[in-house]
């Protein structure tokens, strides 16, 4: 058998549960029935088990797959809906265990038989495992729940060993654990009992290993038990015995091992599709907490523990009538009010922000750290920017500045502009990347307006203000003035890192500049991208920066290939000009085919995040060319499309300044067209530092008129020696600035009025609420009065219309019987009345 061979059997497990679109439960079948030993249960990174082959020792046997639940389902004749009971031992059992104390009834039975119970047990270092007892004096290490997956070990090469010498077994565990057992096993055996458990989902040993030492290392713990009866029968809060001998209570709001466990953030991804959780239980019985029991029977409800019992065939009847006369209670009950708050389903909801919990968690952060994070939505930093514009550079530099500060550690959150911006056409989500670039999570909803970004105080330590011209007059107007960061307290710490004014001066009104010199110099570090923004800084807001190089240079390279990648089977494979141009026009056009005339290659061009209706590949001619000469207009081109071709161009000509900085990463020669309207500084600044002036012209009729001396190679060697200086001053500029420390600070007077301001209108809003209340309530009165008068009037309009038609006959009685007779019946008629 070749490498290639052995490579494949090793993953054939794992390929195969690929395959079958499922997710391997650790059971531990595989790694007990492999008869060369050649398969070992290890740790992935969140510490969950999952089989490892030894090459060199699989022998191709495939009884590994074979015995796997997932793959092959464990065939069973249980009752597709068992009887249901309510449950109780007695006190004295129930209160050394997590519910009514059935699982000790169970177990010292089949131990005064002379019999084996496994159960989970937890050792001295926190480490839940499958463990064998033969005695009463052993029970207590199975007792009680244990929030966590046990290692199974070659607990069921035991069990099977321990049947062949004909004794009696009981086996407890998850239904997954018991689906493997049955499979190991291959056939049923009289004296086997099995019990499954009503699982919620586990977390792993790793998790609860590390929750602990972060936790609890002085005084250090000792135990812990996750079912404290002295707070009642509760699943809901932990139990920390000290080494010191004191103890605490910890509720999940209190305990970030409960708060991950109770909200399905930290459990193993089988367990959220779990084909073993249903009607059809594999074990014999199946045992549970009957969580609000009292909803059907109140007098079943104690606070001391009350079980649900699955009696799902004919031994789980037989098991259950060796100990009917030591319960306190057994009666049945619909198996519907079981379902209500147990797991007896097959789909059970991760948390959302799973997956950012696993990518936090070891590998970022602390399990602690990771789950308030993940839980609470919180974020080490906030990266205010307009990061979803419909600008191929606007969106790489903010891209970048997110993978910069996320490779160093930090989890960070993306935030827009408010909804009532001037600007619009700002999107929710970034649309010119052909598959996202950011988690879903660290995409922030967008707020109404500042007043509801204030919220976000309560979700990131730190902000930081990206770059792309933010602090341009326009841009401070057109996107609600929310890059000064009015709206974020002074207990934040707040930096802007590569900010820019897009131009060497400003306008606008000198309250508006009082207004943002206001906000600015509370910045904890301010750091600009051209070099004439560190004069402006300090002479129109009265704040000290440091000139630093766009994000965009701080990006692995790695990652700008990995988006190319996508946008490569656009791009030709012969060579040519790209030509990125923001203000295009016919001179432009035909100054690139001119460019490409000399060079003896075809134009390709691209504009900013164009929405034409022609798709990549239009074709402009230019009539004082020959048919060779071409201009290839690219529309509906995307942020891949943009970087493939910069990557793959053999020349460079721009008017745009990002277009400029990655034709320089992607080491191109180029030339930069300028465009004084769209300021010059950007361009002079990083052009200057890198000896790359005589790459700029200021007209296209300077471009024209100099196309060969413009059109050469540049030597990067002495570019980068500086640039990498740069990189290293810019990054460690952005990384010093990122800590964030650990003391408090207070709110500013602003913040505190903002605040009580805040606290006063929600009074207000509150106050009017209950007037409008009231209000509606009189108006309902009112409603119900006017009706009630309506009725009446309508009432007497009856009786009126009857008056008359009784007087109008009295009349006519008069003409025909005369007026005694009228008189008489009136009379009657109103006594009536």
């Amino acid at each position: 058998m070749n490498t290639s061979d052995l490579f494949n059997v090793s993953n054939r497990m794992i390929q195969a549960l690929n395959l079958n679109k499922t997710t391997c439960t650790g059971c531990a079948a595989c790694s007990n029935v492999c008869p060369t030993s050649a398969i070992q249960m290890q740790e992935n990174q969140w510490g969950f088990l999952l089989p490892n082959i030894d090459e060199s020792k699989c022998i191709n046997c495939k009884q590994c797959e074979n015995v796997c639940p997932k793959l092959h389902y464990p065939r069973t004749e249980n009752r597709f809906k068992p009887s249901c009971y309510a449950a109780q031992g007695e006190d004295d059992i129930r209160k050394v265990s997590s519910s009514g104390g059935i699982f000790s009834l169970l177990a010292s039975e089949i131990l005064s038989l002379n019999g084996i119970v496994y159960g989970a047990s937890m050792d001295e270092n926190f480490f839940v495992s499958h463990q064998r007892i033969t005695s009463i004096g052993e029970l207590f290490k199975l007792r009680k729940s244990k929030y966590v997956q046990s290692n199974i070990g070659d607990v069921y090469k035991k069990v099977k060993a321990d049947l062949l010498q004909d004794q009696y077994v009981l086996f407890s565990g998850c239904p997954c654990q018991i689906a493997a057992l049955k499979n190991y096993l291959g056939k049923s055996y009289e004296k086997l009992f099995l019990i499954d458990i009503l699982c919620h989902g586990v977390p792993s040993n790793k998790m609860l290993k590390d929750y602990i030492e972060e936790s609890f290392s002085n005084p250090r713990c000792k135990s812990i038990d996750f079912r404290d009866k002295r707070v009642g029968w509760r699943a809901d809060c932990l139990t920390i015995y000290y080494e010191d001998g004191t103890n605490r209570i910890f509720t999940t709001p209190e305990s970030e091992y409960e708060i991950g466990f109770q909200n399905n953030l930290t459990l193993r991804d089988s367990c959220t599709d779990c084909e073993f959780c249903g009607h059809q239980r594999q074990g014999d019985l199946t045992l549970g907490d009957f969580w609000h029991v009292e909803d059907y029977n109140p007098d079943w409800k104690d606070g001391k523990g009350t079980s649900v019992i699955l009696i799902n065939n004919e031994k789980g009847d037989q098991l259950l009538d060796k100990i009917k006369e030591k319960l306190k209670l057994l009666e049945p009950a619909p198996l519907e009010a079981a379902e209500r708050f147990n797991r007896i389903k097959l789909t059970f909801s991760s948390h959302p922000m799973k997956r950012r919990f696993r990518e936090l968690y070891p590998a970022i952060k602390s399990f602690n750290e990771s789950v308030s994070q993940a839980y609470g939505y919180k974020y080490d930093i906030g990266i205010v920017g307009h990061w979803t514009t419909r600008n191929y550079g606007g969106s790489l530099t903010c891209y970048a500045l997110y993978s910069v500060i996320t490779e160093m550690g930090y989890s960070a959150l993306m935030i827009l502009p408010p909804r009532n911006a001037e600007m619009k056409g700002i999107a929710d989500k970034p649309l010119l990347f052909r598959e996202p670039v950011y988690p879903d999570y660290a995409c922030d909803r967008r707020h109404e307006n500042l007043d509801d970004m204030k919220e976000l105080n309560d979700r990131c330590k730190m902000f930081v203000v990206a770059s792309d011209q933010l602090f341009n007059n326009n841009l401070y107007r057109w996107l609600g003035q929310f890059q000064i960061l009015d709206w974020v307290f002074h207990s934040r710490k707040k930096i802007a890192y590569a900010a820019s004014y897009g131009h060497d001066y400003i306008w606008g009104s000198d309250f508006e500049r009082a207004y943002m010199a206001n906000f600015m110099k509370k910045f904890d570090a301010f750091s600009v991208r051209e070099d004439s923004g560190v004069d402006l800084s300090k002479r129109e807001f009265g704040v000290n920066a440091e000139w630093v190089l766009d994000p965009i240079f701080l990006c692995n390279m790695a990652n700008y290939h990995k988006i190319a990648d996508l946008g490569q089977p656009n791009v030709p494979t012969e060579r040519y000009i790209f030509g990125y141009v923001l203000d295009p026009d016919a001179g432009k056009e035909d100054t690139l085919l001119n460019c490409g005339h000399f060079l003896n290659m075809p134009v390709y061009i691209m504009h900013d995040a164009a929405n034409g209706e022609n798709p990549i590949g239009a074709i402009i001619k230019n009539s004082n060319m020959n048919d060779t000469n071409e201009l290839h207009v690219l529309k509906k081109a995307m942020v891949n499309d943009f970087l493939a071709y910069i990557r793959g161009c053999d020349f460079m000509i721009t008017d745009s300044f990002h277009g400029m900085c990655l034709a320089i990463l992607f080491q191109k020669p180029f030339v930069v067209v300028a465009n004084r309207l769209r300021g010059l500084t950007r361009f002079t600044s990083i052009l200057g530092l890198l000896h790359l002036d005589n790459r700029l012209v200021y007209s296209i009729k300077e471009l024209n008129e100099n196309i060969p001396t413009l059109l050469t190679p540049i030597d990067y060697s002495n570019v980068y020696k500086i640039l990498n200086e740069e990189k290293k001053r810019s990054k460690k500029w952005l990384q010093d600035n990122l800590i964030i420390s650990e003391k408090k600070r207070s709110l500013s007077d602003y913040d505190a009025l903002n605040v009580r301001c805040d606290v006063m209108v929600r009074e207000y809003n509150g106050r009017i609420d209950s007037l409008l209340k009231q209000t509606n309530q009189w108006n309902s009165e009112l409603n119900s009065q006017a009706e009630e008068i309506l009725s009446l009037k309508k009432e007497i309009d009856e009786l009126k219309k009857k008056q008359r038609n009784i007087i109008k006959r009295g009349i006519q009685c008069y003409k025909d019987h005369g007026l005694v007779y009228t008189l008489k019946y009136m009379k009657i008629f109103l006594t009536k009345k």
